[in-house]
């Protein structure tokens, strides 16, 4: 189905602007056990204050100062009239709270699955629905973490206080913009492994109030992302797919200024002892040359019922340009105009006690001449002449750069205690 422009409108964006990624679904056939519904801790926001809405019009939605036609997603232009028929139905089932949603004639079991992925990884603003409905007679049986409309409005609540603040952050360039998403986020929260909770929903990221349960699963983050964007009126999808190692993983393909970029704000939030100012840019805006089949596998694919099911076509990212070494000037086509580069880095991040140092290359040739032991030693010995540092890490692997065009050579900057 051919892709119209997208028409999405932000409330809260609209204003500013004139003033100024889950993992693939594994799903059981039997009703067995309800997933549980989870009791907020105490809300500091007063019953008065809640100003936050829930509605459904039509194909109108409106959460807290979002509104927004979800028939304008990409996502859903993909679908088939039928399949479109079922994205209207769990929409709606959603918004009511109701825990049965029947898919129309022609429709079985998988392909209603398959479509409630769909929703569920393109609509990150609906934050209270379990992940897993569960099969009943021509029909999908969804369960809520949040089953009281209020206590969801209340939720929003803060979720529209930290949104409006990123917003008018992030100004009005959209490639200021996505930066500012991609560093707040990664700022914010904490990479878990685990789906449970909020981990997977926006709100632990941009409504959870107690910075230590801020923790995020891939699809956390890329949901999160999205929603900003869709805020910011920035086209977002969220995509799911695996890692090299089977994983189910979760990033975004953004619109930046008329052509579709890859962006994993998971990847650039590395596990890793060091503060929350850690940040990497290597997977910020690339093409799917750099990434398809050597990082990000089964590309919008979830696996469902069993199955693995392509969910829709993505849009094709074929440019570099936006790439954020490339916006910076951080692309070296020598051996020693990258050491220069080095040296620099070193300086900057000894300077502002930050632990980070990396550059792209043009070249395989010079990816491995800069990783390369003597380059390293001098790195290394270069820093300590220049703060209380005890070693310098080289991250990644020569490997890494055979078939991807990312090349990005990266040394960490261990501090002494």
């Amino acid at each position: 189905m051919k892709k119209t422009k997208k028409t999405i409108m932000s409330i809260a964006a609209a204003a500013l602007t004139a003033a100024v990624a889950a993992a693939p679904l594994s799903l059981p056939k039997a009703v067995d056990e309800r997933p549980p519904v989870y009791s907020l801790e105490k809300s500091k926001v007063t019953d008065e204050a809640i100003t936050s809405k829930i509605s459904l019009k039509g194909t109108v939605v409106t959460v807290g100062d979002y509104t927004y036609d979800y028939t304008q997603r990409y996502a859903y232009q993909q679908l088939s009239p039928r399949e479109q028929k079922m994205y209207r139905n769990i929409v709606k089932a959603i918004f009511n709270f109701d825990d049965e949603v029947f898919w129309p004639a022609g429709m079985d079991y998988q392909g209603a699955l398959k479509v409630f992925a769909v929703v569920f990884h393109s609509e990150p603003e609906i934050f209270w629905v379990h992940s897993k409905p569960l099969e009943r007679e021509n029909s999908l049986y969804l369960s809520y973490k949040v089953l009281d409309q209020g206590a969801v409005a209340s939720m929003i609540k803060r979720i529209d206080f930290t949104t409006l603040s990123l917003l008018h952050k992030a100004g009005t360039d959209p490639y200021s913009r996505i930066q500012t998403f991609y560093e707040e986020i990664i700022h914010r929260s904490d990479f878990d492994k685990s789906t449970a909770g909020f981990n997977t929903t926006i709100y632990n990221c941009l409504g959870n109030q107690n910075a230590a349960k801020r923790k995020l699963q891939c699809a956390g983050y890329a949901k999160s992302m999205q929603y900003l964007c869709d805020r910011a009126g920035i086209e977002c999808i969220t995509v799911v797919g695996t890692n090299a190692n089977g994983g189910t993983h979760a990033w975004n393909i953004v619109d930046v200024n008329g052509q579709y970029y890859n962006i994993d704000t998971t990847w650039g939030d590395p596990i890793n002892d060091y503060d929350e100012n850690y940040i990497t840019y290597d997977y910020f805006l690339v093409p799917d040359s750099w990434i398809h089949n050597i990082t990000h596998f089964n590309v919008n694919k979830a696996k469902l019922d069993g199955k693995m099911v392509k969910l829709f076509d993505v849009p094709v990212c074929w440019s570099d340009f936006a790439n954020y070494f490339n916006m910076y000037g951080k692309v070296y086509y020598d051996v020693n105009s990258g050491k220069d580069a080095i040296f620099r880095e070193i300086d900057k991040a000894v300077a502002a006690g930050t632990q980070v140092v990396e550059i792209r290359v043009a070249s395989r040739e010079v990816y491995d001449a800069l990783r390369d032991t003597s380059c390293w030693r001098e790195f290394q010995n270069y820093a300590k002449e220049r703060g209380n540092v005890s070693k310098l890490k080289l991250l990644g692997t020569a490997e890494a750069a055979t078939t991807s065009g990312i090349q990005v050579v990266h040394y960490d900057i261990i501090y002494n205690d």
